[in-house]
């Protein structure tokens, strides 16, 4: 699932958009006085656009492909018999897609870096702002695990979860 071709344009497309950002928001550091408006400008660039848009799309894609895959390719019969228990399949394909996001998301603290740089963002707003991303991510994979494991079309339960 890390070596698909999808994560690797997802991953392009991001740090791109965040290096973009990062670019018009260095240019207009002349232009503000203020660094600390800069700095904070630039924390919720990152934030709406490259979190909560990039990542929301690929966590919910990945979770509903995750599950529904198991039922086109025929192997959820297969993981049925299998001496595992409902509960530990279930937070195995958690897992995966958690971990995929968590990694996009360590790639791209040195953009977060220059935050702290150039001041403006205090800490617990910070922390405010990545656990409610983290809570964000967290209900999106499962939304994505609870619809891809009611249909057997990949189509079909995307449509529906993004319709959620």
């Amino acid at each position: 699932m890390l070596r698909q071709k999808r994560v690797f344009i997802l991953a392009g497309a991001l740090y791109s958009v965040l290096v973009i950002s990062v670019s018009v928001h260095w240019a207009r550091i002349a232009e503000m006085a203020d660094r600390a408006s800069v700095s904070r400008a630039l924390f919720y660039t990152l934030v709406a656009v490259g979190y909560f848009i990039f990542l929301t799309f690929h966590a919910l894609q990945s979770s509903i492909r995750i599950m529904s895959y198991e039922m086109e390719a025929g192997t959820a019969t297969l993981l049925k018999a299998a001496p595992l228990s409902s509960i530990s399949f279930v937070f195995q394909k958690l897992l995966t897609p958690l971990a995929i996001e968590w990694l996009i998301f360590i790639g791209s603290l040195p953009f977060l870096s220059l935050v702290f740089i150039l001041g403006g963002v205090p800490p617990d707003e910070f922390f405010y702002q990545i656990a409610n991303l983290a809570i964000w991510l967290n209900t999106v994979i499962l939304i994505g695990l609870f619809v891809g494991s009611r249909g057997a079309d990949t189509l079909k339960t995307t449509r529906t979860a993004w319709a959620l």
